[in-house]
């Protein structure tokens, strides 16, 4: 993993990114904490460029929304809390340079 890492920083790879949930025992269950500093978050997948990235969040978006799909009040069949969760996180996400995470190392002097 780490030699990954060292590769996509050469390339000036970005990452998807999420943000992490906060857990509550009482409703609402979850919140996506939007706050949390970007090194808190979780990785999702890496890429070579920006615009890939964004290709993949809204993939991603489809899937969710497509899982979601007869999951509608209408229904009588309300979406599972982990799909909403994921849905919220993923709407939340963000494509990062990779090296605001994983900043190039000093030359030793």
């Amino acid at each position: 993993m780490q030699r990954h890492r060292c590769a996509l920083i050469l390339l000036g790879g970005w990452l998807l990114m999420q943000p992490p949930l906060i857990e509550h025992k009482h409703p609402p269950k979850d919140t996506v904490h939007l706050h949390a500093p970007i090194q808190e978050w979780w990785q999702v997948s890496a890429h070579d460029t920006a615009k890939e990235c964004e290709e993949t969040k809204q993939d991603i978006l489809k899937e969710v929304a497509r899982l979601s799909v007869g999951a509608t009040p209408e229904t009588k069949n309300p979406p599972k809390d982990s799909l909403v969760d994921s849905f919220k996180q993923v709407l939340n996400a963000r494509c990062v340079p990779a090296d605001h995470l994983y900043p190039p190392k000093q030359p030793i002097k």
